[in-house]
């Protein structure tokens, strides 16, 4: 199950896991199956806080379900695994990631459990770091022009 293990997957005769272990009367596979059977969950939103390129931050996930779940994210950005999470209920995930281009960053999030996947595609909105330097720099410029200008009106 760790693996990803699909426990609604059926045999050439058409059978899953679970009815197998009611015929051959295994119930404590049963019971194992039923509840890992029973993990649901959803992606309810998707927030972040500024994002940078190059630097870290976060990103919030609202999910919803129960059972033991796992969460992936593929794009450009570089994140930190928060590992399983047992959810019963609503539940925010914060994940620190750190994206690797500016703009428009498209990101697929896909929760796992059970069996049981939901992805989601999160367009996060990232800064330039070299925008927010540049405009310092240009900040800078005309703060210095300020400067010597009031010092040539005062004889300086």
């Amino acid at each position: 199950m760790d693996r990803g293990a699909d426990v609604s997957a059926k045999n050439r005769e058409g059978n899953t896991p679970l009815d197998l272990a009611r015929k051959r009367k295994h119930s404590d596979v049963v019971n194992f199956l039923e509840m890992v059977g029973r993990t649901t969950v959803e992606i309810l939103d998707v927030k972040q806080g500024p994002l940078q390129d190059g630097s870290w931050s976060k990103i919030s996930l609202s999910i919803k379900g129960s059972g033991k779940v796992k969460i992936d994210l593929e794009g450009d950005v570089e994140w930190m695994d928060p590992g399983e999470i047992a959810i019963n209920g609503e539940y925010i995930a914060d994940i620190p990631v750190k994206p690797k281009v500016n703009g428009e960053v498209p990101v697929k999030i896909t929760i796992r459990g059970g069996g049981v996947s939901t992805s989601r595609i999160a367009w996060l909105n990232v800064a330039s770091a070299q925008g927010r330097a540049d405009m310092g720099s240009a900040w800078i410029g005309e703060e210095i022009k300020k400067i010597k200008g009031f010092l040539s009106e005062i004889g300086v």
